[in-house]
């Protein structure tokens, strides 16, 4: 009798192991797909110092190129390096905020990045022209004005810069 129960007991053990077994499996490969995870992984960290077009121009980079000097290393902007350089020099550089952490995606990390500059510019209402309004829808700019600019009497613009250069 003792034997028939230690042998109920383990059948009914090794059938619980052996489905977990089963069912982890079925879990896995159920549905024959490849499942992929990314994660970010900060490559370069800096800051900027200076910025203004290059010297002389390198036969394979274009004519309105940014260079972008860091504390690290030179960043040249192959792409909206020529929207970038009209925005930073014709507005008024103590209304210009970055609204957002720099983030840029090197896929191949060879070196080549590209990425999204967010800049707003606040400025009083009453300071407002309609040259400057000109200015911000040439420039793709749009009205992101917060409650706290409308207390201050005031308006916000945000611009979404797409960059894309080497370092």
């Amino acid at each position: 009798m003792l034997f028939t129960s230690m042998k109920i007991t383990s059948v009914i053990a090794l059938t619980g192991i052996l489905l977990s077994g089963c069912a982890t499996k079925t879990l896995i490969t159920k549905d024959h797909k490849t499942y992929n995870r990314t994660t970010k992984v900060t490559l370069v960290e800096d800051n900027v110092v200076a910025f203004g077009r290059p010297a002389q121009l390198s036969a394979n980079l274009p004519k309105d190129s940014i260079v972008i000097a860091g504390q690290k290393n030179s960043y040249v902007l192959t792409q909206g390096g020529a929207q970038f350089f009209t925005l930073i020099s014709k507005l008024d550089p103590k209304n210009i905020q970055i609204t957002r952490d720099l983030s840029f995606y090197s896929e191949k990390n060879d070196g080549h990045f590209s990425g999204t500059l967010p800049l707003s510019y606040v400025k009083l209402k009453e300071d407002l022209s309609k040259k400057d309004l000109a200015f911000f829808i040439e420039n793709g700019a749009r009205e992101c004005s917060s409650s706290s600019d409308e207390r201050m009497q005031a308006q916000r613009f945000c611009f979404d810069l797409k960059l894309a250069g080497v370092v």
